[in-house]
């Protein structure tokens, strides 16, 4: 045999001489109905690849397709044992795993009979790939390959394929070619897509590959035909005149890698080998790295629907949801390149390729009369000019495959470099930016190369509204521009030698800078009102015989800026920072502003240190008293006269878990009480005794008393317009200890609502962009009474008082954060929320109180509709989405809309997140998702494998005291997640003490269910919606369950 043929299609030479040599013989894969199960470890299971195919009787198959599914059958492995062999496997061949390897042999042959044709739509299959993933060449099931060439529903006739037909030719020029069809893994007869109201339904029979085929009245050619590489050179002329269309921006900007609708966004970006190939590494710079199996590039349309299947999510949004490039309207594609060192020999390309039906364009090279001189370079940016017109297949318009129009266009690939012949090590890695269609191109730089690179010019930076923030290694986020001549009505004053700005006026409308290099001392009081102070060099707020107040709408820390605040325990004096602002939703349409705000700033709050902050009540207080008895005398020697103290909710007998609650008791009244201490003394029970500034009002019984007041503090003035919040992100450094936040925090518990932007067309400098809104939120997230915001730094919250917030008090996200010896009192939401399972760090010694807030739902009702993102507004005192944390020592008393504590850990939105990389945090998981760590673990995936809950207590009313969702089935454990020493208190009428969700098994080592209530009706071990789940009480050191109804419910 000869063989000539150029060197792309080398590797089809090379198929050709091994069918053409391939000693005679046959592999049965489908005629009986054993063969649509796998063979090993009972129970069997399926080998049929849809939920559409069936075998009917002993040896067919029925694959009755619609216009979304295709069906036919898996091979290989289908069960993996704990060591990861194979058990279970389809077409078995003498060992498990197996696949067939379509090259060994010359045809495939089935006999099959079809009915259901309408027309156009024609019977054809295809054999795929699963890892790397490939797609075979889609074959019609008439002609040449046919007996009688065309399929009927009334007889069985033969069909014999050539394997050589089965190989995609066109695809070899680009990273998807599969030139030997080895390891098949399915199998698919398809459908004709959703243009067609009647589909074929296929009956099959005797699937085998063979050297030996039937004869047939229309034997096909065993020859290959001969087809050209990519385009080379561009078309010179267009076929019709430019349509006069505006240009239709592919991408510019950071905004077009992520969908349109709603919350929260989805990628773009088209990373098929699932390793963060294609990423966003400048405002408006994609960087896309294919690897040697998957080209990598961006996605086009609706990436989500709801259920009633219209587009809630859209890349390349141009007014409508779902929308997808249409190719053919514009004369050519064009873009900025530049391309890392690579194989010398490795062709640079791109392809198109639609989603259904299946087509792909030819590759063209990034190269010759394509490309500014000649060729991509990795120091400079030059154009690429490609008319759309070289992207159709000229040659797969004879098959199934073309695709003559390029509507529709769902992906635009960027390739990597591939051949059966030469593995390239080195493979290219693409930055691309202004990828755009247009009918007026620019003028390429001619060949040869000459000296000077193609300009790339911005625009003013004047234009830009908004500035790019590094939040970590993968999170970005944009935030407001302040300049003094972009606020004209603002008086800006800039400090100077190391001094705060004198200005007489009291004005909202002031501006204070310290700008790099100043070192400036804020030590006053008084009642004038700043807008922002915006700190690029150091300020330090200290009291200086006497008390400090600064009342500011926005005191912000960039990340030049350092931030010292701090008391003296040796002197009596205080700081007040009050924060009395506006959201200016023009210039901040996010609501950024408006608190602290510290974007990768060094912040350090430093109140006077609380060794005693908290005291248990000796004897029940009563309505009217006014005076308490507390355990010990440390109170009476830590604490002071003007002090305040908190009373928790004690109330007995609400009947929470009743569907109507509060309303079916008339209401809800809480009955938590701030009281300051008039005096302090100690009793000769060696107790201390309190006095307070007014009577009680409520009975308090069995709980402890909080201490709040601390020597710095951070509050929303009531003539504030909009509540302050507290935030760190990115770098820097961030440590809060000894203060008081109250009533800081602006998102409430209602659904998340957030504001929506789209960068704008214009070309600016790195970190600058031009935002438009395309939505206003009305409830935005992330705006939190004091949180660390992906932090790139460890950070320290330690012995605060966080006072009423109205959805979070202290949250860390993906970060590494202390919270360590804090009080919360009437948290709306949650009191600390752990909320996207990356979050790592000791949370210790807390003191939780629950006033009765949240929206008492659990958080399935918003978790898929919200996409993850609107969690932990029940009312809970500790929630956590993952359990690399160290809870433990913490104590809940009051009420609570839920649970004190509770876990959810449902692996949807956040199993591919990594662990952020923070000085502090276990080498083991840096960088690892969960779904990582789930196959790389030797054990379990437990809340004890990197975290723990230990110790922990509440003592109040709730529904659930310990709620747990979405915990799933340990593979090498009996115990499953293990909780030490959990003491529950229930003062409710109903509810329950532990409650599973969907979970598996846990263990409860010590600790007390109990209820105070008599005549309650609480449960206190409750499993639900689960199969065969198991929660273990095992009783060590006094551990028990008593005073509740029912010991066990539901499914445990």
């Amino acid at each position: 045999m000869v063989c000539q043929c150029h060197n792309y299609f080398l590797s089809l030479c090379i198929l050709v001489a091994q069918i053409t040599i391939a000693i005679a013989g046959q592999s049965i894969i489908f005629n009986s109905t054993d063969n649509a199960l796998t063979v090993g470890q009972s129970p069997a299971v399926t080998c049929l690849n849809s939920a559409i195919t069936s075998s009917i009787g002993p040896d067919v198959l029925h694959i009755p397709v619609d216009k979304w599914r295709s069906g036919g059958l898996f091979f290989g492995c289908q069960a993996k044992d704990t060591s990861w062999a194979c058990v279970k496997s389809c077409y078995y061949q003498d060992a498990f795993g197996n696949t067939p390897n379509f090259s060994k042999y010359g045809y495939l042959t089935l006999l099959a009979r079809v009915s259901g044709q309408n027309g156009a739509c024609q019977p054809k299959m295809k054999v795929a790939k699963r890892y790397p993933v490939y797609s075979s060449a889609i074959i019609t099931l008439s002609g040449k390959y046919v007996d009688k060439a065309v399929l009927v529903g009334s007889e069985y006739r033969q069909v014999v394929i050539p394997v050589a037909d089965l190989l995609s030719k066109e695809l070899c020029g680009g990273s998807l070619c599969w030139p030997l069809l080895t390891d098949v893994a399915t199998i698919w007869f398809l459908s004709c897509g959703t243009d067609f109201a009647i589909q074929p339904v296929y009956y099959i029979k005797n699937i085998m590959l063979t050297d030996q085929p039937p004869i047939i009245n229309n034997a096909p050619p065993t020859s290959i035909p001969t087809f050209p590489p990519p385009t080379k050179q561009p078309t010179s002329n267009p076929t019709s005149s430019p349509t006069p269309l505006p240009d239709s921006k592919v991408f510019t900007m950071t905004a077009d890698a992520i969908t349109v609708g709603q919350t929260t966004a989805l990628s773009c970006l088209a990373t098929p080998g699932g390793s963060g190939n294609t990423k966003v590494i400048e405002p408006n710079v994609l960087q896309i790295a294919p690897d040697k199996w998957h080209a990598a590039g961006l996605y086009f349309g609706c990436r989500e629907k709801n259920s009633s299947w219209a587009c809630v999510k859209s890349c390349y949004y141009q007014g409508q949801f779902g929308n997808m490039p249409n190719f053919s309207k514009y004369s050519y594609l064009t873009f900025k390149a530049k391309v890392s060192d690579h194989d010398s020999d490795c062709t640079l390309s791109i392809h198109l390729s639609k989603y259904w039906p299946v087509y792909y364009s030819k590759p063209v090279r990034l190269s010759g009369s394509y490309v500014d001189v000649g060729e991509l370079v990795a120091d400079e940016w030059r154009n690429v000019v490609i008319p759309t017109r070289d992207l159709v297949s000229d040659e797969l318009c004879n098959t199934a495959l073309c695709w003559p129009t390029l509507t529709d266009v769902s992906t635009l690939w960027f390739d990597s470099c591939i051949s059966s012949l030469v593995e390239y090590p080195v493979q290219p890695v693409y930055h691309i930016a202004n990828l755009t269609l247009t009918n007026y191109p620019p003028e390429l730089l001619s060949q040869p190369p000459t000296s000077s690179p193609t300009p790339y010019v911005t625009e003013s930076p004047s234009l830009a509204t908004h500035r790019l923030v590094d939040c970590s290694d993968i999170h970005h986020h944009w935030y407001p521009i302040f300049e003094p001549e972009r606020e004209p009505e603002n008086v800006w004053l800039i400090a100077s030698d190391a001094e705060w700005p004198k200005y007489p006026q009291s004005s909202h409308a002031v501006t204070v800078h310290i700008p790099v290099g100043q070192t400036v001392t804020y030590h006053e009081f008084n009642s004038l009102k700043y807008d922002k102070v915006i700190v690029e060099g150091t300020l330090i707020i200290k009291p200086i015989d006497s008390d400090v107040k600064l009342t500011v709408g926005t005191l912000l820390v960039e990340n030049t800026g350092v931030l010292n605040i701090s008391t003296s325990s040796s002197e009596p004096y205080s700081v007040t920072i009050e924060i009395d602002g506006m959201l200016d939703r023009e210039v901040d349409p996010e609501e950024t502003m408006v608190g602290l705000v510290s974007l990768a700033g060094s912040v350090s709050v430093t109140g006077n240190a609380i060794p005693v902050k908290l005291a248990l009540i000796v004897s029940a207080v009563e309505a009217g008293d006014v005076s308490a008895e507390l355990l010990g005398v440390d109170a009476a020697y830590y604490w002071m006269v003007g002090d305040e103290i908190v009373f928790p909710d004690t109330k007995e007998g609400r009947n929470v878990a009743h569907w109507n609650f509060p309303k079916n008791e008339g209401g809800y009244i809480d009955q938590t009480e701030i009281r300051v201490i008039a005096a302090l003394s100690t009793n000769d029970d060696g107790n201390t005794v309190i006095s307070l500034d007014s009577p009680l009002i409520y009975r308090h019984l069995g709980c402890h008393v909080a201490h709040v007041t601390r020597s710095i503090k951070f509050i929303t003035s009531p003539t504030s317009i909009d509540r302050g919040h507290l935030m760190h992100t990115g770098g820097g450094s961030f440590s809060f200890q000894n203060a008081r936040i109250e009533n800081f925090g602006r998102t409430t518990i209602q659904l998340i609502d957030s504001t929506v932007l789209e960068k704008g067309d214009i070309d600016l400098a790195t970190g600058l962009a031009q935002m438009n809104v395309l939505h206003q939120g009305s409830n935005q997230i992330a705006r939190y009474a004091l949180h660390a915001h992906h932090s790139m730094v460890e950070v320290f919250v330690e012995g605060n008082a966080v006072l009423f917030s109205p959805r979070n008090g202290i949250v860390a996200h993906n970060s590494r954060v202390h919270i360590l010896e804090n009080i919360v009192v009437g948290a709306n939401g949650s009191a600390i929320f752990l909320e996207d399972s990356t979050e790592t760090g000791p949370v210790m010694n807390n003191f939780l109180i629950g006033n009765g807030g949240g929206t008492r739902g659990g958080d399935d009702g918003r978790f898929a509709i919200q996409n993850g993102t609107d969690m932990g507004h029940g009312g809970f005192g500790i929630w956590a989405r993952g359990g690399y944390c160290h809870i433990e020592n913490n104590r809940a008393e009051g009420s609570f809309g839920l649970a004190p504590y509770a876990f959810f850990v449902h692996p949807n939105f956040v199993s591919d997140k990594p662990v952020p990389n923070v000085t502090g945090t276990p080498e083991f998981l840096i960088g690892k998702s969960s779904h990582q760590l789930g196959h790389e673990l030797d054990h379990d995936l437990t809340i004890q494998s990197f975290g723990s809950f230990k110790n922990n207590s509440a003592r109040g009313t709730w529904r659930n005291g310990l709620d747990l969702s979405y915990f799933g089935a340990p593979k090498h454990t009996s115990e499953g997640n293990i909780f030490v020493n959990v003491e529950l208190i229930a003062l409710a009428h109903s509810g329950y003490g532990a409650f599973t969700i969907h979970s598996k098994v846990f263990t409860m080592k010590g600790g007390i269910i109990s209820a105070a209530h008599v005549g309650n009706t609480i449960t206190g071990i409750f499993c639900n919606n689960c199969d065969n789940c198991t929660l273990n009480w095992i009783e060590e050191d006094g551990a028990n369950i008593s005073g509740v109804a029912v010991i066990r419910g539901g499914n445990c």
